[in-house]
C-alpha cells in the first residue's frame, strides 16, 4: 500500500483481498517508509503519517493488519513476501516508484501482481503511447469514463490477519515514530487534517458550495473555486474514481469542467511521464521544441526576465 494509502475503494487492496480468500490466507497491508524522501519535510510526513493510523483502524476494523516499517519500501515488501502465497502492490509512475515495483517482482519468491488504484482510467487504456496534447487523450479517455465510474464495495476477507506476529510499528500512534525520524523539520506542520475522512469532508463541501459555479472560478485565486484535495490526492488517501464518480452525480457544467481538468489534464500528465523515459531531462521535451530553442537567438535564452520594482 505505497500509493493508494487508504482502506476503501482501493481496487489494488479489493484484489489482494479476493486473492486470499482463494488461497485460503489472510491478507496484510504494508506501507514502506524511507526517512530521506526528495524534498520531504516533517510537514508532509506529518499529514502521511496521520493518513495511515487512520488507514491502519480501518484495515482493522474489517480483519487486516497493517504494517508500517522504516526502510527501503521494496525491502520492506520483500521482507514480508518471504512467508507470502502472493504479493499484490499499486501503481506508481514515477521512474523510482516504477523501479521499486520492478525490484519487488523480480525478488518475490512468489507471484506479484499490480493493480492500478490512482487514475480513473488505467494509463494504458487510456492510450497506448505519448499523447502530446489533451486534445488527443481526450476523444481517447471520455468514451471510456463512464465504465469506471461506479463505487467500489469493501469486503470483509474470510480470515482475519490481526492475530498474525508481524513486526512493525505502532500503526495506532505514529507520532513516536514522526518524534525519532532524521527528517528535516524546518517546514512545520500546518492546521490540514488528513486521511479520507477528512478528504470526503472536503469532497462534499465542494460539491455542496463550489461545483455550480467551478467553471467560472477555477482559474480566480480569489474566488476560492478549487477542490482543495491535492494533499489527499497525491498521498492516495481519497480515491480519484470516488471523487470522480460523486461530482459526476449532480451533473452540469460545473462537474464536466470538473471533470475535464480532473480526468483529462490530470491524467495527461500521467501519460507523460509513464511514456516518457526522459520525463525530467532535456532530451524529453519533443524535437519541435528542441529545435526551437536551438534557433532563438542567444539573448532570448539566458536574460533573466525584466521585474516590477516595489517599495511598499
Amino acid at each position: 500500500m505505497q500509493a493508494s494509502q487508504r482502506a476503501s475503494w482501493n481496487p489494488a487492496l479489493e484484489h489482494a483481498i479476493a486473492l486470499g480468500d482463494q488461497l485460503g490466507v489472510p491478507v496484510v497491508a504494508c506501507f514502506g517508509l524511507t526517512p530521506d524522501y526528495p524534498e520531504a519535510n516533517l510537514r508532509s510526513y506529518t499529514f502521511l503519517l496521520g493518513g495511515l493510523e487512520e488507514t491502519a483502524r480501518a484495515l482493522a476494523e474489517r480483519g487486516l493488519q497493517c504494517v508500517t516499517r522504516v526502510g527501503d519500501p521494496p525491502q520492506v515488501a520483500l521482507d514480508l513476501a518471504r512467508d507470502a502465497a502472493a504479493v499484490v502492490t499499486d501503481c506508481g509512475y514515477l521512474r523510482h516508484q516504477r523501479l521499486w515495483r520492478e525490484a519487488v517482482a523480480k525478488g518475490a519468491p512468489c507471484p506479484v501482481v499490480e493493480v492500478e488504484s490512482d487514475l480513473v482510467v488505467p494509463v494504458e487504456l487510456a492510450y497506448p503511447r505519448q499523447a502530446w496534447s489533451a486534445v488527443v487523450l481526450r476523444r481517447r479517455i471520455q468514451p471510456l469514463v463512464p465504465s469506471f465510474l461506479r463505487p467500489l464495495l469493501d469486503r470483509a476477507p474470510r480470515h482475519s490477519s490481526l492475530q498474525l506476529e508481524v513486526w512493525g510499528e505502532d500503526s495506532q500512534d505514529l507520532s513516536a515514530l514522526l518524534a525519532a525520524l532524521p527528517i528535516d523539520r524546518s517546514v512545520s506542520p500546518v492546521a490540514l487534517v488528513p486521511g479520507t475522512e477528512a478528504a470526503r469532508a472536503r469532497l462534499a463541501r465542494f460539491i455542496e458550495d463550489d461545483l455550480s459555479r467551478y467553471a467560472e472560478a477555477q482559474r480566480d485565486p480569489a474566488a476560492a473555486g478549487t477542490f482543495g484535495l491535492s494533499p489527499y490526492l497525491h498521498f492516495g488517501q481519497i480515491s480519484p474514481v470516488e471523487v470522480a464518480w460523486q461530482v459526476s452525480q449532480p451533473g452540469g457544467p460545473g462537474a464536466d469542467a470538473f471533470l475535464e481538468e480532473f480526468v483529462v489534464r490530470r491524467e495527461l500528465a500521467i501519460n507523460f511521464v509513464h511514456y516518457n523515459l526522459h520525463y525530467d531531462a532535456y532530451s524529453g521535451l519533443p524535437s519541435w521544441a528542441r529545435d526551437t530553442r536551438r534557433r532563438s537567438p542567444p539573448d532570448c535564452l539566458h536574460s533573466p526576465p525584466a521585474r516590477a520594482r516595489s517599495d511598499r
